[in-house]
């Protein structure tokens, strides 16, 4: 199966060809805890009842539960329990005791992380985003760099409204001549923003955005939900 290459828009970190998997017909599960789709293409199916089982149509739904009384009353006390903001220090650090490498790189990771805190506005801003989380049960962020100037770092970490960005995983299989089982050759991740949340829009490389996913997974739909999927 031919593979053709798509720019895209956004920075790509190539990974070195010495450090390629194995080949093997089962796929790694992505990094959000979904399966693969098969064959490349990505269904959802129509049920005869309220439930909305595409992702834009879940967060749709999840923000309007948000909106009635008793939900939003329960969402805050959460939010409000998942933080404790104090002005002498900030309200999340980082723990690399169990990191095995040299003492002035975990410095290096320390102060990246207390930058990547200043961009998010996070001893300001926590409360909103920790609750934009709960509620879509996801969050996406583009990562600005200087192209011209790779080496000064990310310059911003621009929020993006989970219903104007699609994550696109296509795999691409071919068939071993030995056996005839297809093996997995090739992954393409990518995602599409539409101001509008439209299909057609712009394309984004996999590493100029930051996806954090709820972290639970609908596994009969291959689908990520959010925490108030049972409500």
């Amino acid at each position: 199966m031919a593979i053709q290459k798509q720019e895209l828009f956004g920075f790509e970190l190539v990974q070195n060809k010495n450090d390629q998997p194995a080949p093997s017909p089962i796929p790694k599960p992505m990094d959000d805890g979904t399966d693969l789709p098969v064959g490349g293409r990505i269904g959802y199916t129509y049920e005869q009842y309220s439930k909305a089982r595409n992702e834009h149509a879940l967060i749709a739904q999840y923000r309007d539960i948000s909106f009635y009384p008793e939900a939003d009353a329960a969402i805050d006390d959460i939010v409000n329990e998942a933080f404790t903001t104090e002005h002498e220090r900030p309200s999340v650090s980082i723990r690399l005791d169990l990191l095995n490498i040299d003492d002035r790189i975990k410095e290096i990771i320390r102060e990246e992380f207390k930058t990547t805190l200043h961009m998010l506005k996070f001893q300001r801003r926590s409360y909103d985003l920790f609750r934009q989380w709960y509620v879509d049960g996801r969050l996406y962020f583009q990562v600005i760099i200087d192209p011209k100037d790779l080496k000064n770092g990310v310059k911003e970490l621009r929020p993006i409204d989970a219903l104007k960005i699609k994550r696109h995983v296509k795999p691409y299989y071919e068939k071993e001549e030995r056996t005839g089982v297809p093996v997995l050759t090739k992954v393409e991740e990518y995602f599409e923003y539409s101001p509008d949340g439209g299909n057609n829009g712009v394309k984004l490389s996999k590493d100029s955005i930051v996806f954090c996913p709820s972290g639970i997974v609908d596994r009969n739909k291959g689908q990520i939900v959010g925490y108030l999927d049972k409500a």
